[in-house]
């Protein structure tokens, strides 16, 4: 019956596999008010003067040096707190030659002291009910960068890590939640010949220029406003680089510097509590194009493949149940399209509408262009909308060729197997992962449980780099073309159907192989199991117009069961069951085509086929009609 498949149960037995702690940050303007009831101190050690006193304004609590290069080597904060509110202070620091060492308490030394290690990092946050009305927000001043950074807040990074750079300032204030703060989005750009502006636009204004023909380098957003928490991220797509493999958010820089290379595209996404009341709405004027019309949430804004710089942007927060903005700050959409792209598009099937879709992905990795439950129903079978979201950002992710996916909705462990399942039973095309998920691993918070990003398991041969993962993908999708094209000559969904059927059948011999999981290994290696046959059939059934889903559960045969996949197709107005595996292995036997497990209802298949309780939701199959009919 071919190799088991992984269900999402065991899938979620290993999350242990792989753990580190992250935390998301928030950006909000400089207060000028005190803060009644809490009072900072504190020590650093620095390069050639040792153990120094820090000073504290009233505000804020400075530590370290300035304009002398000299490094920070250790830090401590001590906090005074008569609030009323119980809790405190903690810090961690990330070390030269050592990276991040554990989080102190107030009064605590972070870092060393005799060794001459530099401070590269730190996240610094609240405890207890502190937490719930103070923030802790914090800037440092680090080498050859200044205080460019700006200033992070609540267990954001402060520094770098990775690029050998010593803190030598750090300030630090505390101050309270302002509900009453009005929110707002503030952005400035860093341009070609002209550098970083040294005014941020807010709210629709327009950084950067336009009839000048000067790049944009690089970005950095924040909000403004305490009324709700959450962050705002973004990441861009760079000339000779491509998408960024992680977001920047709450004012760090995303994009170049000193580099002379354009930004093509950008994404922008609000997460956290305010993502519940706003949604981010976002333009740009692109080279050779001008402006282009909103994106929102994360999707695409620029171009891509094209080689067009970025020149200006707009930014807006909109509420919730808002009307979608048009001319802003003067300016006009020359289109209503948020993002060009010189990539041909797949094939797109017919689909039929639904309450929502995912994303809709056209790309060089062979993706199926549809939308809705007609070709997606593991997607509309998440429970929540968050879980809607991390499956929208693994296959945006993907569909780039990159198997890290890093989140910027609050998704938990307990949803992660229920995502990814969805995603890998949704999506046979992209051949290079392993959809058994045997290796997947993934990072999260163990105080929250919320997951900074994934790394799902791909295929060692073949599909560990970007240049195989394309050739796979190449192979893949020529071969899928060969039977789609000729199938697509035919003039009904069922004539399409059965040709398919008959391709896979005359390819394919029923034995183990390494991308046996995979429509791979049936398309281009011509042997499979199970799996390989039911994923393939999806896909070319998708390509041709035609519903199909892959569907797992246990196969009955002679008495003994064991796991087994096979498909549910959608053609005549009917959903039927078809097990294109079991009928390859009798057409071997007979020596012509069998067609005994084709288009059957469920009274006729269950007899030895159950589903698994995940696909229990798929659409059942009452027709008998064409079994009897045609076969």
């Amino acid at each position: 019956m071919g190799r088991s498949i992984l269900s999402k149960k065991v899938f979620a037995s290993l999350i242990a596999l792989c753990m580190t702690i992250a935390f998301a940050g928030f950006i909000s303007p400089v207060n000028t008010y005190a803060t009644s009831g809490i009072t900072l101190s504190g020590v650093a050690h620095i390069q050639d003067a040792g153990d120094t006193q820090g000073t504290f304004d009233g505000t804020t609590l400075t530590l370290g040096s300035r304009g002398m290069s000299r490094r920070l080597e250790s830090i401590q904060i001590n906090l005074n707190n008569t609030t009323g509110y119980t809790g405190s202070i903690e810090y961690q620091v990330h070390v030269q030659n050592i990276g991040w060492m554990n989080y102190v308490g107030a009064g605590q030394k972070a870092g060393t002291s005799g060794r001459a290690l530099r401070l590269e990092g730190i996240r610094i946050r609240l405890t207890g009910e502190l937490a719930n009305h103070y923030s802790v927000q914090y800037t440092t001043h680090i080498q050859d960068y200044g205080d460019n950074q700006g200033w992070v807040r609540d267990g954001a990074l402060a520094g770098t890590t990775g690029e050998s750079k010593r803190l030598e300032e750090l300030r630090v204030k505390i101050v309270p939640l302002d509900s009453s703060a009005s929110t707002s989005v503030s952005y400035r750009v860093h341009r070609q010949d002209y550098g970083w502006e040294t005014k941020w636009a807010a709210n629709g204004a327009v950084s950067g220029t336009t009839g000048q023909s000067k790049r944009l380098e690089g970005i950095e957003i924040r909000l403004g406003g305490n009324q709700y928490s959450g962050s705002i991220n973004y990441k861009t797509h760079i000339q000779n680089i491509g998408w960024e493999s992680s977001f920047a958010s709450d004012g760090t820089m995303s994009g170049t510097s000193g580099q002379s290379l354009r930004l093509e595209a950008i994404r922008i996404n609000l997460t956290g509590d305010i993502a519940n009341y706003y949604d981010v709405y976002y333009r740009v004027h692109a080279q050779d194009y001008g402006w282009l019309g909103w994106a929102k949430n994360g999707a695409d804004s620029g171009t891509s493949g094209l080689a067009k710089r970025l020149e200006a942007i707009q930014i807006v927060l909109v509420r919730k149940s808002g009307s979608a903005p048009s001319n802003v700050a003067g300016v006009t959409s020359v289109t209503g399209t948020a993002s060009v792209s010189a990539a041909p598009a797949a094939a797109t099937p017919a689909t039929t509408s639904a309450s929502s879709s995912p994303v809709s992905v056209t790309s060089a990795y062979g993706a199926i262009s549809a939308s809705g439950s007609s070709y997606y129903p593991y997607y509309e079978m998440l429970s929540n909308n968050i879980q809607r979201s991390a499956y929208n950002e693994i296959l945006a992710a993907v569909s780039q060729g990159q198997d890290t996916v890093y989140f910027t909705t609050r998704v938990t462990v307990n949803d992660i197997p229920d995502v990814v399942h969805a995603f890998v039973n949704d999506h046979p095309e992209f051949v290079w992962l392993d959809p058994s998920l045997g290796d997947t691993s993934y990072y999260y918070n163990p105080s929250t449980y919320v997951v900074s990003r994934i790394v799902l398991d791909y295929y060692e041969t073949g599909g560990a780099n970007a240049s195989q993962r394309q050739n796979m993908t190449t192979a893949f999708v020529n071969q899928a073309n060969a039977i789609v094209n000729e199938a697509m000559k035919l003039s009904s969904p069922l004539s399409r159907e059965v040709y398919i059927h008959n391709a896979l059948g005359s390819r394919v011999k029923y034995t183990d192989n390494y991308y046996d999981q995979s429509a791979y290994s049936a398309l281009v290696e011509g042997q499979s199991v199970c799996a390989g046959y039911s994923r393939a059939y999806q896909y070319l059934l998708q390509r041709c117009g035609i519903p199909c889903y892959f569907v797992y559960g246990t196969g009955y045969s002679n008495g003994s069961g064991g796991s087994h996949a096979w498909n549910i197709v959608y053609v005549n107005g009917h959903y039927y069951n078809v097990d294109a595996t079991w009928d390859d292995t009798l057409s071997e036997s007979y020596g012509s085509y069998a067609y005994r497990y084709l288009n059957l209802p469920d009274s006729t298949f269950s007899t030895d086929h159950k589903r698994d309780s995940d696909c229990t939701a798929l659409p059942s199959c009452t027709d008998s009609s064409i079994a009897s009919k045609y076969f």
